[in-house]
């Protein structure tokens, strides 16, 4: 978990790391070095801080710009809305509307 990333949802939020340990069933040591990455949050404590901030745990590791499933659906959405804005109201092939669907489900299921 990227320390940097907790410590600005937590900021974003208003919350102090005693706060955000009593959500989660942790010390304010805990948040404070894991914030400093100092210390890994096991699996079941990351799981608890993606709910109580309402991202993806891809997004606390780093790994994803989206901080959930549904950031990912508007992004892809606009993409859509471009591509029929760039095909001068002209139907988009189903294929394509396939392929763009499939990729969401499995950007969900990983």
């Amino acid at each position: 978990m990227k320390g940097k990333l907790l410590k600005q949802l937590r900021n974003e939020k208003g919350l102090t790391q005693t706060e955000v340990g009593n959500a989660v069933g942790v010390s304010d040591s805990t948040i404070r070095m894991i914030e400093t990455d100092k210390r890994n949050a096991s699996l079941d404590l990351a799981n608890n801080l993606a709910d109580l901030f309402d991202v993806s745990l891809d997004y606390l590791e780093g790994r994803s710009a989206y901080r959930n499933a549904s950031e990912v659906v508007i992004d892809i959405l606009g993409r859509v809305d471009m591509i029929r804005a760039c095909t001068d109201g002209q139907n988009i092939d189903d294929k394509i509307i396939n392929i763009i669907t499939e990729y969401i489900k499995n950007k969900k299921s990983k």
